[in-house]
């Protein structure tokens, strides 16, 4: 029986375009000519055909950044109070009736 049996899996075709590299961004550059709908589409469609490794690098990098950015923010924070430079603003209500 192994002459009729397929792997349900699917092969890519050498006819399709080049697949991308796992370290490449999670989403490619716009063009700033195309139309919000054409680029959600594209955005979609790159979504929904990419690996599974590709899905992991761009998660990987993502959280990475946001790390990155919220370390950054509390340094920022850190540093201002060291300076004695007040870094929130008084919370003002007002109730009129």
């Amino acid at each position: 029986m192994s002459g009729g049996v397929q792997s349900s899996v699917p092969q890519p075709s050498s006819s399709s375009s080049p697949v991308k590299p796992a370290s490449t961004s999670c989403r490619k550059k716009n063009s700033g000519n195309t139309s919000f709908v054409t680029q959600l589409r594209d955005h979609f469609h790159e979504f929904v055909h990419a690996s599974m490794d590709e899905h992991r690098t761009c998660l990987t990098n993502t959280v990475k950044k946001l790390y990155a950015m919220s370390k950054a923010a509390a340094e920022r924070t850190a540093g201002a109070k060291e300076a004695g430079a007040e870094s929130v603003l008084p919370l003002e209500s007002e109730v009129s009736r």
